[in-house]
């Protein structure tokens, strides 16, 4: 199941159709919007946003607004990465990049925090759990 949106609830604001890295959510201003199953990536991301809980997510709860500042972020254990590039794949929004210029034998990761989502995909793909998702500081 994927996220949905409760047309009793959605007002129309438009805020889960703008953020959606997916594009599955679609609707006028003013109007209830839907979410298009095949195109869900269940991120997650359109329920921190909706500030009139109008978002159920894939377990049947209603989603509620978590403001910016609150989203957790990724953070690496720079020791135990082994640089596979998993994460930066799985990122929905590309907001994990090389950090090309680093002088070691291995990638070290940087995170667009501007970018970022707080969706947790990095750390879900991790096989060798290198990444945590923490708060903002």
């Amino acid at each position: 199941m994927t996220y949905q949106i409760l047309p009793t609830n959605c007002n129309g604001c438009t805020a889960c159709a703008n953020i959606c890295p997916a594009e599955a959510i679609t609707g006028h201003n003013k109007q209830v919007h839907t979410i298009d199953p095949e195109r869900c990536i269940s991120c997650g991301v359109c329920g921190k946003v909706c500030r009139s809980e109008a978002i159920i997510d894939c377990e049947g709860e209603v989603c509620s607004l978590l403001l910016k500042k609150e989203w957790k972020i990724p953070s690496w254990n720079q020791t135990q990465c082994t640089s596979c590039n998993i994460c930066l794949y799985a990122c929905p929004v590309n907001a994990i990049e090389q950090n090309l210029y680093q002088n070691t034998n291995h990638f070290n990761y940087l995170l667009n925090i501007k970018r970022c989502i707080g969706c947790g995909f990095c750390c879900q793909v991790c096989p060798i759990d290198a990444i945590i998702m923490t708060p903002k500081i």
